[in-house]
Formats: structure tokens, sequence, C-alpha cells
């Protein structure tokens, strides 16, 4: 034991909300439910503690998860057990320098999807003035294009802002499966993990761990 993981991905990771509530995860846990899932994690996420792994969220982060789960049917007690294994620590965000060149990108970014959902609700108003779709069934294909057009594939909360300065302030991977949150973690250089892939990590490294103990 004491194993530390390779430099490819260092001894400490930042995760946003999706590491805890990921449908390809669950999947692969093999859990019929969120709180298999959670009871599952909680475990993986001992044994990599005992091997040297840190994994850090946000407050922000932590207050999502807490949110999701409990509204979800995880257990408190449950709860508990998976995130006595993280770290909760806030960015330096006074501290910390980004380029340039990526904050002009991202308003360029902002500026033309909101274009784009404008577009999408001038659509949705030419739609209702001539259409006898009931109102409810437009405005849930307003929301649902809306969302596709200015949120899908960019940083869109605080939580994924926050985990994206924690993980540059440490110097650490990132575990997300969301989009917008990877694009910009690799534009900073930042190592990108998805939930599954950090548990193939996890149980490979219990292998190399094994193998060197024989």
């Amino acid at each position: 034991m004491g194993e530390r993981p390779p430099p490819s991905v260092g001894n400490v990771v930042v995760a946003d909300t999706t590491m805890f509530t990921d449908a390809k995860l669950r999947e692969v846990l093999g859990a019929r439910s969120l709180e298999e899932a959670a009871r599952i994690m909680a475990r993986v996420l001992a044994r990599a503690s005992r091997m040297g792994l840190t994994v850090y969220i946000t407050p922000s982060v932590r207050a999502e998860i807490e949110r999701f789960m409990l509204g979800n049917g995880v257990q408190p007690a449950t709860l508990a057990r998976l995130l006595a294994w993280v770290r909760v620590k806030p960015p330096t965000t006074h501290e910390l320098r980004l380029p340039a060149a990526m904050f002009r990108r991202y308003v360029e970014t902002v500026r033309a999807r909101l274009d784009k959902g404008l577009r999408v609700a001038e659509d949705h108003v030419r739609r209702a003035l001539r259409s006898r779709d009931e109102e409810g069934v437009i405005v849930r294909s307003l929301r649902e294009k809306y969302r596709e057009h200015t949120r899908k594939g960019m940083l869109d909360s605080v939580e994924d802002v926050d985990t994206l300065l924690l993980a540059l302030e440490l110097g650490a991977a990132v575990v997300t499966s969301d989009e917008g949150l990877r694009k910009a973690a690799e534009d900073l250089g930042l190592t990108v993990l998805t939930p599954v892939e950090l548990l193939e990590y996890i149980l490979a490294l219990e292998e190399e761990v094994k193998s060197v103990e024989e």
C-alpha cells in the first residue's frame, strides 16, 4: 500500500457532481439505484484513499451532490459515508490567473450562444402564433432547444467554474462527464477523466499494487 498514481494523473483529482451521479458509471458498477451506486463508490473511494489518491470537491459541488442524492432516494447515512472519502475545498479565486485568450473566447462563445437562443425563441413565438399545439408542448420544446443552443458544451454553472479553478490551483486532473467543463479543462492543459475512467484507473492501480506486494 501507499503506492502513488503515475504522473499522467497524479495523486490528486478534482471532481464535479457527475462523478457521483453519472448514469454510465452506475451501469458499470452494476448498481440498480443511485443508493446502491453511492454505497459501492464509497467503498471504491476508501480503497483509493488508502493507495494515496485524494479526491477534492468544492463546497458548491458538495451542496449540489447533497441536493441531488437526497432528492433521489440516497439515504443520509450513505451520503455521509461517500463524502467521508472526499476533501472539500473552495478555490482561491482572488489569486488565480486565467489566460486572456481563453476569457476572450468565452465571451465570444456566450454572445454567439445568446444569438442562437434568441433565434430559437423567435421561432417558437412564430410557431405559437400559427400552431394549434398546446401551450405546454411549445414551452417544453422551447426550453429543450434553448438549453441545447445556449448551454450545451460550455461552462454554464458556478459549480463548473469552481471545479475548474480548484483543479487549476492544485494542478490536478478533472473528473467529469460534462462536455463544457471537459473542454475548458483541456484548454488549460489539465488532464480530464470521465467517472468511468477514474473507476477503471483505481481498479488498475489496485492490480498494480497487488503485483508489487506479491
